[in-house]
């Protein structure tokens, strides 16, 4: 009697996390921005502020022209530091994006216009985009 009944609830669960799954993957989709179209704003006057969330040590084997290293668990505690960036608009990147989506949500707890850069910095090398 209990087997189809657990049996069920797994099935439901399963279900629920993929219906979950796939809602976030489409929201967080909307805050992406693509190595080309990061590439295209850095050239430009006024490019946006790009923060990477790596370690120093991570961030001092190649960057993003232009990045600032601000490790991810240190954001909140560096708002004044991103202030002083005075952009409004903001890209962070990491190596494959979960440090990121961390400082993101902080960021955008603090008021600030937030986008990860897609494939992170792994996505940028394999588009053969320039380090520093």
């Amino acid at each position: 009697m209990f087997r189809p009944l657990r049996r069920n609830l797994i099935i439901l669960v399963i279900a629920i996390a993929l219906v979950t799954s796939l809602a976030a993957n489409q929201l967080a989709a909307s805050d992406l921005i693509t190595p080309d179209e990061l590439i295209t704003l850095i050239e430009t006057d006024s490019p946006p502020a790009i923060l990477d969330v790596r370690t120093p040590a991570e961030y001092a084997e190649g960057h993003v022209p232009g990045a600032v290293n601000i490790h991810f668990r240190e954001i909140s505690n560096r708002l004044d530091e991103v202030a002083a960036l005075d952009q409004q608009k903001i890209v962070v990147y990491c190596e494959r994006g979960i440090r990121a989506s961390i400082a993101e949500t902080t960021l955008e707890a603090a008021g600030y216009e937030v986008l990860q850069l897609e494939g992170d910095i792994v996505g940028w090398r394999s588009s053969g985009l320039p380090i520093e």
